[in-house]
């Protein structure tokens, strides 16, 4: 190697480790090949010399033993080498250069794996913790079947940090057959994932553990991974304390109503229909109710009951509020009823708001209710 060579060593030694290497590579790739013509000149020279003259004495005396029988023409010259005699310095040094290439580019690979695992590792780690920091219980559950392809059985192969919290450790229950962890649950389970899996798609359903006296909204979802499930267990008796509270709020509201005769009712100018209880003041024979439930009617059939003296007026009331010149109305008027064998008038005292209305201010719907006050207007007369 000369002085050039070693200044450009040392030019590549300040490059990157890799580049370092590449550069490395590709200048004793030239060297072999300079080194390579130099030897092979070397011996092409060999073998163009033909004749010679043995020097050593031993040569002499043969010469002269069989001067003779050897023509005087006779020529001694050197074997010819043979390919691997010819190239052997270029076929180990190259050797040695593709065993060097190989090892760099199995470093390479084995960086790719290194960082692909280190990728999956994170990724893994990442998953795991989005898991346990869930606010809800998370089950991940193996499907057994029988021999005609029917759940009957519930392996739990992992959990997160809130079901120990909730449930039981982690240690207790992976592993082992949802049953004799808790029979009825996972009873319950096998059912809706038979549905689940006939009709491909997720379930939800409701359920109360009495244990741990806790109300869930259970959520089965398939896996991408053969009989295999995910269970959402999420709380929701907080909720359902609260819906149970506004029911029977509801109920003793609707009751008191009742008591009182206070008729509620909602008005739908859109669809020109008025929602009140099928137990009205009101007589609707015509229209065949057998509910108790509320019951949608034409408007117009609503008021239709309403004396020709007061329909007029009340008309006219509902009118300004509809278009905005009040904000309430409160009207008295008389209407017709029957008990079903005989007709008679009654009063109705009635209250009415606008409940919502549209972008530009347009009345939608009414909020009203309505009083029967045929006793106090008796009194009053009297």
């Amino acid at each position: 190697m000369n002085v050039n060579s070693t200044k450009i060593l040392y030019v590549l030694w300040g490059c990157p480790n890799k580049t370092f290497l590449f550069c490395i590579l590709f200048f004793f790739s030239i060297s072999i090949k300079a080194n390579g013509n130099d030897i092979n000149n070397y011996l092409q020279k060999i073998n163009s010399y033909t004749r010679f003259v043995a020097p050593n004495a031993s040569t002499e005396k043969m010469s002269s033993m069989h001067a003779l029988a050897m023509p005087s023409t006779k020529v001694f010259g050197m074997e010819s080498l043979s390919f691997w005699e010819k190239n052997k310095m270029s076929i180990a040094i190259s050797g040695f250069m593709g065993i060097v290439l190989l090892m760099f580019i199995r470093l390479l690979i084995v960086d790719k794996i290194r960082k692909a695992r280190k990728c999956e590792r994170e990724s893994i780690e990442s998953y795991k913790s989005l898991i346990n920091n869930m606010p809800i219980v998370y089950i991940r559950c193996e499907v057994k079947f029988d021999e005609d392809h029917i759940p009957v059985k519930l392996l739990i192969r992992d959990t997160n940090t809130i079901y120990k919290k909730i449930f039981y450790p982690e240690e207790e229950v992976i592993g082992k057959d949802g049953e004799s962890i808790n029979h009825e649950l996972s009873f319950e389970l096998l059912k809706y994932i038979r549905i689940a899996l006939s009709e491909r798609r997720s379930v939800t359903y409701h359920y109360f553990m009495e244990k741990k006296e806790k109300f869930f909204d259970i959520v089965i979802s398939l896996s991408n991974q053969p009989g295999i499930v995910d269970l959402f267990f999420i709380e929701s008796t907080e909720l359902y304390t609260t819906q149970v509270k506004l029911q029977t709020a509801n109920n003793e509201l609707s009751l008191a109503l009742q008591i009182a005769e206070i008729i509620p009712w909602k008005w739908d100018l859109v669809k020109k229909t008025i929602v009140c209880d099928s137990n009205k003041a009101f007589s609707f024979n015509n229209l065949n109710l057998d509910t108790e439930d509320p019951i949608e009617i034409p408007d117009t059939h609503y008021f239709a009951k309403v004396c020709k003296e007061d329909r007029e007026r009340v008309q006219k009331a509902f009118t300004a509020l509809k278009k905005g010149r009040t904000d309430k109305v409160k009207e008295e008027y008389r209407v017709l009823n029957t008990d079903g064998k005989h007709w008679k008038i009654d009063w109705v005292e009635v209250h009415a708001a606008v409940e919502r209305k549209d972008s530009d201010g347009k009345p939608l719907t009414l909020l009203g209710s309505s009083l029967v006050i045929t006793e106090r207007k008796k009194r009053s007369e009297s």
